[in-house]
């Protein structure tokens, strides 16, 4: 069956190794920088006596949350497209910065 299949070249990067060691690295200084802001703002948010119980509701909700995305994601572009589904992620993203930016405010001035 996968032989049957015509490859095509990514049209991310060159497809070589570096390409994708240097893709791997990037998104890895990504996920450092924000998954640490993420917990930091968890703890700020949670009372001192309930932080095991917000974390455990935080990595529930981000696993549930990461499933529910790839399926629709896959959805969205198998029905409609790879454009309608990138477009769907830029604008989810978009609302829930917004969400945090309209919801969240310091406790003290910045």
């Amino acid at each position: 069956m996968a032989t049957s299949c015509p490859r095509r070249e990514p049209k991310i990067g060159s497809g070589s190794l570096p390409a994708l060691v240097a893709w791997f690295l990037l998104y890895g200084f990504y996920f450092g920088f924000a998954e640490g802001t993420e917990k930091a703002l968890v703890a700020d948010l949670a009372p001192p006596n309930r932080r095991g119980f917000a974390f455990g509701v935080y990595n529930a909700v981000q696993g549930l949350g990461s499933l529910a995305a790839s399926v629709v994601f896959g959805l969205v572009w198998k029905w409609y497209g790879a454009a309608a589904a990138f477009g769907l992620g830029a604008a989810l993203a978009l609302t829930a910065s917004a969400l945090l930016f309209a919801t969240v405010r310091p406790s003290r001035p910045i």
